[in-house]
């Protein structure tokens, strides 16, 4: 077996063991509970195509008896009379038919041979009734953008299949009205509602996570199954693009974006995984092979009890993996396995060799990056739910070369906004924003929820420095008065936060950092770690309120976290340092 074979056949032999069988009740039987939500996730039959890959490649009947039992229990419990398919036993969400369309296609596509006669004959049949659905469906309906660009891959898998050119003109009439969906830097927008609005600071409705794991990875499909020459020579550059935003260790930095709740470090909770964009067009370009090898690195990682976590400190924090990371990011792995792809060499990834400034208008969004640092800081006002994302120029992502991510945000409070998707942690979750913030004695108020502040930077090629001014507000937007705040973000061999603030108020600064780790604080100092060690400074008075051997969680980014608290007294400038050793 090749490497990315390996990793796979662990991921569905785990899932595997969690499949229900022997009730005698088709409600519970072929389903995969997860151990996490104690709950099956409605999805899960999206993993019969790894598992008939996995039969043909070692000819173990158990996997493909598991694709029949799984194919059964979808289509007693989740569809619905217009012949679709619902996302759980408690949704009436059926925009993700498309998906499960498109795993039934390629497995038909690919493993005729494997599937047999009789069936291939049955599984066709309910993937006709399933892409008549979508074809009534996009008729009336208009979800986020990852959907309609997942349909151009659908309607190309039923050319193949049924030879029937007009699947293919679908599918190519869908592609046009995605290229539409795209800003002049190449980035997808339309993950938000509605799906054209701009932001008053200029902003579209981003996630990078859905972008690079689901819209992506389903337009290169698309193309390369209809030798879309011209769609092909369009989406290299918006790969490219969207490169950008990948860490040296194969994390997709999405600590800002639209739909960041589902935020996982790797991507996105309920997406595919960025192989299928990435891997199938290694040929026109090595970093996007690269990217796909990283990003499957990164996956090993995260990796626990064989089951893919949301992040890499899952296990460190006793959470258990939601099998939903799993079952869907088999999709991607497969590809991966299948492709050929062998990584020989390593190749630089863009923000690897970065140096400087780049801002992104779409998003609002200032990467800088100097030396070993990356640094991620946000006014993104693309806001549809209220206490959730990080803006006013929070720094969202903090990441050194030598300890991997320092600090990284979360939602400002984790909301299960999509419920049957995402994770509740055993613990409250503690916000992992670095924040400054302050209280009238009854309501909090955060530099991270002003919307209306500015943010400018430069770099005279020594010092990168990006600074923000604004108002602390609560979650609504109202404004604690005389609570105006000054941050700035100096990036050069250290990080320097310097911040003024017209009120008293403290700064908040989540160190990542495992339950583990050695702490040592003295006067204005805490160090944490051993060979690598972090160290804060301040001229502030610094604490840290948490036990030896605790640490926080969130599920946004799957991080351990130690809050050290630094006080920013009214009138004073208050300076915070922080280095890696």
């Amino acid at each position: 077996m090749n490497e990315y074979q390996i990793l796979l056949k662990e991921w569905v032999d785990t899932l595997l063991k969690f499949k229900v069988s022997g009730t005698g009740d088709p409600h519970l039987d072929g389903g995969i509970l997860c151990p996490s939500c104690i709950s099956i996730h409605g999805r899960c039959g999206d993993m019969v195509y790894a598992l008939v890959y996995m039969y043909s490649i070692t000819g173990d009947e158990k996997y493909i008896k598991a694709a029949d039992e799984l194919f059964a229990w979808t289509e007693y419990n989740m569809v619905i009379p217009e012949g679709g398919y619902k996302n759980g036993i408690k949704s009436n969400w059926t925009g993700i038919t498309v998906f499960a369309a498109i795993s039934y296609g390629k497995t038909l596509l690919e493993h005729r041979a494997d599937l047999g006669e009789e069936r291939y004959d049955l599984w066709l049949t309910v993937l006709k009734r399933l892409s008549d659905f979508l074809d009534e469906y996009f008729k009336v309906s208009m979800p986020n953008i990852n959907y309609a660009m997942s349909y151009t891959a659908e309607l190309a898998l039923m050319y193949h299949l049924t030879g029937n050119e007009w699947y293919k003109n679908e599918g190519r009439r869908w592609y046009e009205f995605s290229r539409e969906k795209v800003t002049p830097e190449g980035i997808i927008f339309g993950e938000g509602i509605p799906m054209d609005l701009i932001s008053e600071r200029g902003c579209r409705s981003i996630d990078i996570g859905y972008n690079v794991e689901e819209s992506l990875p389903n337009l290169v499909l698309y193309a390369k199954l209809c030798d879309d020459e011209e769609a092909i020579e369009e989406l290299i550059p918006m790969l490219r693009a969207h490169l950008e935003f990948m860490l040296p260790d194969g994390a997709w930095d999405n600590s800002f974006g639209s739909r960041f709740y589902k935020w996982s470090y790797w991507g996105s909770r309920t997406a595919d995984g960025c192989q299928t964009a990435y891997v199938l067009l290694a040929d026109r370009d090595e970093v996007f092979g690269e990217a796909a090898h990283r990003s499957y690195e990164l996956y090993k990682r995260c990796t626990v009890n064989g089951l893919l976590a949301g992040g890499l400190m899952y296990g460190d924090a006793g959470e258990p993996a939601c099998t939903h990371h799993t079952f869907c990011h088999v999709k991607a792995l497969t590809v991966m396995a299948k492709s050929g792809y062998e990584h020989k060499k390593t190749v630089a990834l863009p923000r690897e060799v970065a140096d400087g400034i780049k801002y992104w208008p779409c998003l609002d969004v200032t990467f800088a990056a100097r030396g070993n640092w990356r640094a991620s800081v946000s006014g993104y006002d693309f806001l549809q739910h209220t206490d959730l994302y990080p803006t006013g120029g929070a720094l969202t992502m903090l990441w050194n070369s030598k300890c991997g991510p320092v600090a990284c945000a979360t939602t400002t409070e984790y909301k299960m906004i999509e419920s049957g998707n995402m994770q509740m942690p055993m613990n409250a979750p503690v916000c992992g924003t670095p924040r400054l913030l302050a209280s009238d004695g009854k309501v909090t108020y955060l530099n991270i929820n002003d919307t209306k502040s500015t943010i400018n930077f430069e770099d005279d090629g020594k010092i990168i420095r990006i600074n923000t001014k604004g108002t602390l507000k609560n979650g609504t937007g109202n404004i604690l008065e005389g609570a105006d705040y000054e941050i700035e973000y100096s990036l050069g061999d250290d990080i320097e936060i310097s911040i003024s603030c017209g009120c008293d108020a403290k700064f908040i600064f989540p160190l990542i950092s495992r339950h583990d780790e050695k702490i040592e604080v003295s006067d204005g100092k805490c160090i944490v770690g051993g060979d690598v060690a972090r160290e804060i400074t301040t001229n502030g008075e610094l604490s840290v309120n948490m036990e030896e051997g605790k640490r926080g969680f969130n599920p946004t980014g799957g991080f351990e976290l130690l809050p050290i608290e630094i006080t920013a007294p009214s009138g004073q400038l208050c300076k915070i340092t922080v280095s890696v050793k």
